[in-house]
């Protein structure tokens, strides 16, 4: 079977009303604290065994602000069981994140935001590590939108929808880069937070609504949606056999660079992800149809049916003969 890089650091699932609170515990040592009726603010030193860097968090009024700012040490992955609903805002300054739920996979990487209506689920999602990580989440009620004016008509888009990721444009940049640099404890922070959360929803809604954007300039390398096209192209053409030329043709990245970043992020190669993908499709052919394994060799790329039942049994550790009789 496919050999994977390493294990990733795995997380266990949280309830969402508790999953900020103990993906933050999990992740930092609190180290400042304030408390008081109508605000309150932690800040965490990230904990040496996953990284290096510093957790803000502050709560007021059905709106939860978090701000990450660390390297982890190596790929972390987070499992969580979202069990409400809740509007979501995400800024993803630098770094890349990978997102998994209901079998559909979209990555973000430095200068990615989205605006985002989240209902119970499982989810998860990987952080990359060995780079800078650089995120402003804003969760909030859907009570919270309507005391503040906003309208019951507008449909905020959900984590399956398609064209759901934005580039952060440069007014929204300032005003996370005047979040970043404000000194959460002050006096007045209630007050300010408020006022920038309203104003970051605003200027969202309105790029949504408008659908003509411009990217800041970032510090990443733009790489984590060049590799979704290449899985996509391989999934999408099972019953060929790309080459790294081709692919790397395709999406403008050279060979070497290609297979070392979808070795990163993936945790394999181009290689293995396509006899993996290639298997899972054989299997399900000879589970659910009667098509002779001669056209399922032809379908998942096999020149003749003898190559793919040797690859089959390689990989599976049955003949596709006797896997469809006893799967």
């Amino acid at each position: 079977m496919v050999k994977k890089r390493r294990d990733n650091t795995t997380v266990q699932a949280a309830e969402t009303r508790l999953d900020h609170i103990l993906l933050t515990e999990l992740l930092g040592n609190p180290m400042e604290k304030y408390e008081d009726k109508d605000y309150s603010f932690t800040s965490y030193d990230l904990r040496e065994e996953f990284g290096t860097g510093q957790i803000l968090q502050a709560s007021m009024d059905d709106v939860m602000i978090t701000l990450n700012s660390f390297e982890l040490k190596e790929d972390v992955l987070f499992k969580r069981r979202i069990a409400e609903d809740f509007i979501q805002l995400s800024f993803l300054m630098e770094g890349e994140k990978v997102v998994s739920l209901k079998g559909k996979e979209f990555f973000l990487e430095s200068g990615d935001s989205y605006l985002v209506n989240v209902r119970p689920l499982d989810s998860e999602f990987k952080i990359l590590g060995n780079i800078p990580y650089k995120e402003i989440r804003i969760r909030f009620s859907s009570s919270f939108l309507s005391n503040h004016g906003f309208t019951k008509d507008y449909r905020f888009k959900e984590l399956v929808d398609d064209n759901l990721v934005l580039p952060i444009t440069d007014k929204v940049m300032l005003v996370l880069d005047a979040l970043v640099n404000y000194n959460f404890n002050e006096g007045a922070a209630r007050i300010y937070l408020m006022a920038k959360v309203l104003e970051l929803l605003a200027l969202q809604i309105s790029n949504y609504k408008s659908g003509v954007f411009t990217r800041v300039s970032s510090k990443g390398h733009q790489n984590l949606k060049k590799l979704s096209h290449v899985k996509k192209m391989i999934g999408d053409n099972l019953h060929l056999n790309l080459s790294l030329s081709v692919l790397s043709k395709e999406i403008g990245m050279n060979k070497t660079n290609l297979n070392r970043e979808f070795l990163r992020v993936f945790g394999m190669t181009i290689h293995q992800y396509s006899l993996e993908r290639k298997m899972k499709q054989a299997k399900y052919l000879l589970l659910n149809t009667d098509i002779p394994i001669y056209q399922i060799a032809e379908e998942v790329g096999y020149k003749n049916a003898t190559h793919f039942s040797a690859a089959f049994k390689r990989e599976i550790g049955k003949t596709p003969k006797k896997f469809r009789v006893n799967g």
